[in-house]
């Protein structure tokens, strides 16, 4: 059984990491298909149809349970943004080997990874702040840090301190937390949730786009083909 303890979301078939490498297939082969045949129409649509086509039918499929695929192997999430860079040329007219990170950027879309960091932390947000599901806030234990955090008086959720390893590492109970505790405290102290949408993204764009740098010189060295 694929690990969505606290997800909210439907199991999926298999086991471990191989069903949410074959899920993972299935949605980029299905978001591809759709891309194809919008390409066919492309030069018939006007900008602004032709985006609001690719977001009803390919970046949607990206963003249906994504949170799912939180701590995925590399080589698995690469399915997935691989879809997203052919949406971004296609939406900006770019040709195949233009670098799509400035392209997402222009578009300000965050990369897939980030994406599904982004709704984890909202899921978060909404669950401390009585917007979410019940039995969501029971897996966020929260406590005040009084003596590192007098000043501010900001909440802190704890990591479960149990048996860390494998599938228990990508529940909600600690994948929350763990995102929660790296935002800046301005995050934790918004009472809009749309202010907090602007903060999580100006405080992940930066983070996501210095990374793929990062992953992308390794990618070079391991031979991957863009």
């Amino acid at each position: 059984m694929f690990n969505c303890a606290g997800w909210g979301c439907t199991s999926l078939e298999g086991s471990g990491l191989q069903s949410g490498d074959n899920q993972v297939s299935v949605v980029a082969r299905n978001a591809f298909a759709y891309l194809w045949l919008i390409r066919q129409p492309c030069l018939l649509l006007k900008l602004s149809d032709l985006t609001t086509v690719t977001h009803a039918l390919v970046t949607s499929h990206l963003d249906y349970c994504n949170v799912l695929y939180m701590g995925l192997p590399l080589k698995s999430a690469r399915k997935l943004q691989v879809v997203q860079n052919a949406a971004a040329r296609l939406l900006t007219e770019a040709k195949y080997r233009d670098h799509a990170s400035p392209l997402q950027q222009q578009l300000h879309w965050l990369p897939i990874c980030f994406q599904a960091q982004f709704k984890v932390l909202v899921m978060n947000y909404k669950a401390l702040h009585g917007m979410g599901a019940d039995y969501l806030k029971d897996c966020l234990i929260s406590y005040e840090l009084a003596h590192l955090m007098r000043s501010s008086g900001g909440v802190y959720l704890p990591v479960p301190s149990s048996c860390l390893a494998g599938m228990q590492e990508r529940t909600f109970s600690v994948v929350g937390p763990r995102l929660w505790n790296t935002l800046p405290k301005e995050a934790w102290f918004t009472f809009s949730l749309l202010s907090f949408h602007c903060l999580v993204k100006m405080f992940l764009f930066p983070e996501a786009f210095n990374t793929l740098l990062l992953i992308m010189e390794v990618l070079v060295i391991c031979d991957f083909r863009p």
